[in-house]
């Protein structure tokens, strides 16, 4: 079954070959305008969201994914990779956004991150390519990254770079990502 162009459009936004290049944008536009922290926080963050989301993975193929006598069924492949890349990625980049901007770009960026975080989350459900339950899980894995990224942007808000050159080249890394056409399959090295 062709999945349809909007939806595997959409769910690609969590692929890490489109998000990974968003997370080493930020990370380093952070470290070269000198909120060093804050740029260790986004990455190793991310780092550890991502393992963890593998090594996850890994234990649901060994196990087969279900929790014995719950409702809460996880498949083979939980928790969704997508899911928690779109989390960690781009909730993290809302959290800097939020913090460290004003106005109209903070509106914009937090809306858009969040927008593409629902989209990935039903799109991974939408495509038969995971359960509630595991994108539900992958959520949180996510999320649960993102709030030492949240802590230290709070305490370091004061030393940031200026952040509208980061938007743009956020946006035009998205674009040329989502248009290249690569993208990273996990199948086979799980």
């Amino acid at each position: 079954m062709n999945p349809d162009p909007i939806e595997d459009f959409l769910t690609n936004f969590g692929n890490i070959s489109v998000a990974g290049p968003i997370a080493m944008l930020v990370v380093l536009w952070l470290w070269w305008g000198g909120a060093r922290r804050l740029a260790v926080a986004v990455g190793s963050s991310t780092f550890c969201a991502l393992a963890l989301a593998a090594v996850l993975k890994r234990i649901s193929l060994a196990t087969g994914g279900e929790l014995a006598g719950t409702p809460f069924y996880l498949t083979k492949g939980a928790p969704s990779g997508h899911a928690t890349t779109s989390m960690i990625i781009y909730g993290a980049t809302a959290v800097l956004f939020a913090v460290g901007t004003r106005g109209l770009l903070r509106v914009v960026t937090v809306t858009a991150s969040a927008l593409v975080i629902i989209a990935v989350s039903i799109t991974r459900v939408t495509l038969q390519t995971h359960s509630p339950a595991d994108v539900v899980s992958g959520l949180l894995l996510g999320g649960l990254f993102a709030v030492p990224v949240a802590l230290v942007a709070r305490r370091e808000q004061t030393a940031w770079p200026p952040m509208t050159p980061l938007f743009l080249s956020v946006v035009l890394a998205i674009w040329v990502m989502q248009w290249s056409g690569i993208r990273f399959i996990s199948d086979g090295w799980l």
